[in-house]
Formats: structure tokens, C-alpha cells, sequence
């Protein structure tokens, strides 16, 4: 595969031409990392140096990751170059020879079958990188980061669409989280936070009026922990009569939830 470059991005006479990746193999994303160009096949990344010198395979794991997807929609996320590989990978490049690693949200996801499927697309804002997951007939919107070090992902959205071929964060009428199927298909956006710190007043953001949050039946969802509760203590902000929470518990053995009471004031209960 050949690429061009031109002196002016008017010009119609090329200054140089490179070389890279295989014949045969989709360029999947031409993206400036590091003030350098990288190009990323269905099974190859490479660079051009500031000498212009071709330095091939840079994460040579891609060989056996080789997939129609890969590369695709690869974005820069806190200084590092991530770009979807293979049926589920994440690849996540640092810019040191050999500085890459696997990072996809199937590696944490053991018997999670919604958050296991081929990651299909990528995005980032300052906060997060938001993983597009292939879940059949929907998608899975993940958002995730290097929390104390180690990658954590956290479900987000969940789309009634059976592919993205591309996204991307974008601010210019609000921050938005954007994603289409590909040409002739609207683009569909979420909504993201502008107040990290402070959603309550986070005008950008909307919420549903009701919702349910259900712990698991023996663990609470929490594994390190034994699931014998003699109190709830709870905290929040912003309630009110209109606004509030209802505990309920549901016992081995049980019929029905009892419920355990409400919370509709800003103090701990």
C-alpha cells in the first residue's frame, strides 16, 4: 500500500511517496500520533520517523489479531494511541518499541457475555475512552480508564443497532458522544457530561425519572464481601418527597420484597 505526501495540502504533485503495510490489506486509519503518521491495516501498524524511514510492525501481535476491523476508528486517549484488533481487543500503544498492550473490555468480563463481543469502534474525551461492543442485534457503549493503574470498563449505554463503523466526541453544538452505522444512516448521539464533578447541576445531562438498582443474591455484587447486612446506610443529595429511594430486601426463601424503607432527605439513613 502506498502513501502519498504532498508539500501543500493544494498541491497535485506528490514531494514523497512510502510504502507500508501489505498488498492485499485495508488501510483501516491514518492518524498523527506523536507528530508522526501512523497506519494501521487489518493486520499492520506502521509509522513514518521524521527521517521518513518506514518502521514496520510496531506491535506485531497484529498477525495473529488479523480482522476486517482492526484499526478502525483508532483515537489518541491521555497520550497513548488505541485502536480496536481482532474479535475483541484493545490495542493500546504508548509510543516506545514494543510499548503496547492488550486493554479490551472482554478481559474483564468473565461470563458477561453482553460485554464480550468485538469491539467495533472507539472514542475519547478527557475522562474516558468509550468502546463500541458488537452484542448481536444491540450495542454496548462502554466507558473505561486506567483507574489506580489498572484498566476498569463500566457499561454505559446499550444501542438497539447491530453495528457502528465510527464515532467520535464532538462539542460544537454540546458535548456529544456521536456514532453511525456508515454512509446514508443519521448519526445518533449521547449526550456527555461537562460537570464531572457535579451532575446534579450538569445542564447537558438528562436522566430517567425512575429506575431499579439490584444487588446480586449472594454476593451483593461485591465478591471480597459476606452478604449479611444488619443496616443500610445511605447517602445522596438532592431529595425530596418528589425525589427519592426505596430499599427493599428479598430473603432466601422469600415470596416477595419487604420493603425496608425510603429515603427522601439529604441525610444519611
Amino acid at each position: 500500500t502506498t502513501v502519498y505526501k504532498y508539500s501543500t495540502p493544494a498541491s497535485a504533485t506528490t514531494s514523497a511517496t512510502y510504502t507500508v503495510g501489505e498488498t492485499g490489506y485495508n488501510i483501516n486509519s491514518f492518524i498523527n500520533y506523536l507528530a508522526l503518521p501512523h497506519v494501521i491495516t487489518e493486520r499492520q501498524h506502521d509509522y513514518i520517523n521524521a527521517s521518513g524511514t518506514v518502521i514496520p510492525s510496531i506491535v506485531p501481535m497484529l498477525f495473529a489479531l488479523y480482522d476486517a476491523n482492526t484499526g478502525r476508528s483508532a483515537v489518541v486517549f491521555n497520550g497513548k494511541l488505541y485502536y480496536p484488533a481482532g474479535a475483541q481487543s484493545i490495542i493500546e500503544y504508548d509510543g516506545d518499541t514494543n510499548g503496547w498492550a492488550s486493554v479490551g473490555p472482554a478481559e474483564n468480563a468473565t461470563r458477561l457475555g453482553d460485554f464480550a463481543g468485538q469491539v467495533v469502534a472507539l472514542a475519547a474525551d478527557e475522562k474516558w475512552l468509550y468502546a463500541f461492543v458488537d452484542n448481536s442485534s444491540k450495542i454496548e457503549i462502554l466507558r473505561g480508564n486506567a483507574e489506580s493503574g489498572k484498566w476498569a470498563w463500566h457499561s454505559y449505554v446499550e444501542d438497539t443497532m447491530t453495528t457502528v463503523r465510527w464515532a467520535g466526541v464532538s462539542s460544537r453544538t454540546a458535548k456529544r458522544l456521536w456514532y453511525s452505522v456508515g454512509s446514508g444512516t443519521p448519526p445518533s448521539y449521547v449526550p456527555l457530561s461537562t460537570k464531572q464533578g457535579d451532575p446534579i447541576n450538569d445542564s447537558n445531562i438528562t436522566y430517567q425519572t425512575g429506575g431499579t438498582f439490584e444487588t446480586g443474591g449472594y454476593t451483593g455484587n461485591t465478591l471480597s464481601e459476606t452478604k449479611t447486612f444488619n443496616s443500610v446506610l445511605f447517602s445522596g443529595l438532592g431529595f425530596s418527597a418528589a425525589r427519592y429511594v426505596t430499599v427493599e430486601y428479598w430473603k432466601e426463601g422469600d415470596s416477595a420484597w419487604t420493603n425496608l424503607g425510603t429515603v427522601d432527605n439529604n441525610s444519611e439513613e
